[in-house]
């Protein structure tokens, strides 16, 4: 399993978390992840030695990617506002993409 976590947006409505194998150029794979469906730590429950620091007064994201190995593939993040408009993907290589979230179709 992969565990991705990072520090809450405000005025994010739900977060896109997308991968790619290490030698792809493009994301390919994607998954809407709306508030209720990430844990949530508040950072001030962390201390220094916390993995990421210590933030006072923020709150953290954490998604669990099940059966996904981190050594082969790349992460990244965006968030995504009410009004659907999703912001650059923040990864710790380049290579995001950018672009606005669109909704599936309902189901009929």
């Amino acid at each position: 399993d992969t565990v991705l976590r990072w520090d809450d947006m405000a005025g994010a409505n739900s977060f896109v978390i997308r991968w790619r194998r290490t030698d792809a150029n493009d994301w390919q794979q994607v998954r809407l992840a709306s508030r209720k469906d990430l844990s949530w730590v508040h950072t001030e429950d962390r201390n220094e030695d916390s993995p990421g620091g210590y933030h006072p007064g923020g709150s953290e994201a954490s998604a669990t990617l099940r059966s996904i190995r981190v050594d082969d593939w790349v992460f990244g993040v965006s968030s995504v506002s009410a009004d659907g408009y999703e912001s650059p993907v923040a990864s710790a290589v380049p290579g995001g993409a950018f672009k606005p979230y669109v909704a599936p179709p309902p189901k009929p």
